[in-house]
């Protein structure tokens, strides 16, 4: 059974967004109405959340950490020990693709200082993590500040 929630951000973005909160027994999606390339999917039923779709759509990074926030805040999860960000490049760290991991683990540093500043901790690391050509990015986080 999906539940849908609109919710408006809580503070003011260079446009007001509606925002789209969707969950089903494996998932929590934000999708922003009008707005169909931007989406973040994130499963949460285990000890550490998985980011398995992070995608701006053109609409900027600061959208994308709000989504993230509800997301997490949706699933009920508090303090964060770990976040991954799966799969953010398909084609492994093959030199051709420094420029993309470079992109991906600085969209991933920048949503990890949001939710770690929301929930008063901070960001203690960011790590890569490849298995079967496929890239993940591992933030690790500490305890409250």
């Amino acid at each position: 059974m999906t539940k849908v929630i609109y919710l408006n951000a809580d503070f003011q973005l260079p446009e007001e967004y509606r925002y789209i909160v969707e969950r089903d027994e494996f998932a929590i999606t934000i999708r922003v109405e009008d707005h169909n390339l931007f989406f973040v999917r994130l499963e949460a039923e285990s000890r550490t959340p998985l980011v398995t779709d992070f995608h701006p759509g053109g609409i900027g990074d600061a959208a994308l950490n709000t989504a993230l926030s509800m997301g997490l805040r949706e699933a009920r999860i508090g303090e964060l020990g770990s976040l991954v960000f799966r799969d953010v490049i398909s084609n492994g760290s093959r030199p051709a693709n420094r420029a993309a991991l470079l992109a991906a683990r600085a969209r991933a540093q920048r949503a990890a200082n949001h939710v770690a500043l929301e929930r008063g901790q901070l960001v203690d690391r960011l790590a890569f993590s490849e298995c079967n050509g496929k890239v993940d990015i591992i933030v690790s986080f500490s305890g409250r500040c």
